[in-house]
């Protein structure tokens, strides 16, 4: 089982995607804004981070730019290959 972030202001969208991935069996733990979602990252560890992007006072882009240093050198320690992190866009624009 997973434990996956969800990172999201908008508490229906969240509690939506925390049921949805709950129903998967994985764990979901859950930030209201982005330096919640940074606090939660370092506490938690998660194998996975899903982060909204235009969010106020922090958007998802610096959320991501400050989590990927402290979650890559977890993921160092525990595999032999370096982390990849993608960039999602946005396929309307």
């Amino acid at each position: 089982m997973k434990t996956i972030l969800v990172i999201e202001d908008q508490p229906d969208m969240r509690e939506n995607i925390a049921t949805i991935l709950e129903m998967e069996n994985h764990t979901v733990i859950a930030a209201q804004d982005g330096r919640a979602g940074i606090t939660l990252a370092k506490e938690e560890k998660p194998d996975l981070i899903l982060c909204d992007v235009m969010m106020p006072d922090m958007d998802g882009h610096e959320v991501l730019a400050l989590c990927v240093p402290t979650l890559a050198s977890l993921a160092r320690l525990s595999s032999s290959s370096p982390p990849v992190v993608k960039k999602a866009t946005n396929a309307s624009a």
